[in-house]
């Protein structure tokens, strides 16, 4: 996290110890390395993902396109994708949050907020495509 100057400033104006805050490291329990995604894996979760019921996030298609998919409609699904998420997903940072996103190679990356699986497009500039490899010969 940075302060703008006018910030800094007014801290050394007013006498105070310059607190400024650091961005916090990722806890310990998501700084472990995902497992590595088998060829077989991938092609397993890519085949179930595509038989999900996914939605268009209307509210925010300018700010962060993307779609979601809720638990109840397809349990038995989400339990599996969540559990590969856990297990092969990369720890990214949006917003002012660390999230777990996996990405098996279909063109999307995948990942979990509560009992919502969302996915969105991966592009060539997006960071979180960058730290896994793409399976796009799948």
């Amino acid at each position: 996290m940075s302060l703008d100057l006018v910030t800094v400033a007014s801290i050394m104006v007013e006498g105070r110890k310059a607190d400024i805050p650091q961005e916090r490291p990722l806890p310990r329990s998501r700084r472990r390395e995902p497992e590595p995604l088998s060829l077989e894996r991938a092609t397993e979760l890519r085949v179930l993902v595509a038989s999900m019921s996914w939605t268009w996030a209307k509210t925010y298609a300018e700010r962060a396109p993307h779609w979601w998919s809720l638990e109840h409609k397809a349990p038995e699904e989400h339990a599996i994708l969540a559990v590969a998420i856990k297990a092969h997903g990369i720890s990214i940072k949006f917003g002012k949050y660390y999230y777990r996103y996996l990405i098996p190679g279909d063109g999307f990356k995948y990942w979990r907020m509560g009992n919502i699986i969302n996915r969105a497009t991966v592009t060539d500039d997006d960071p979180t495509g960058l730290d896994q490899p793409r399976l796009d010969g799948l």
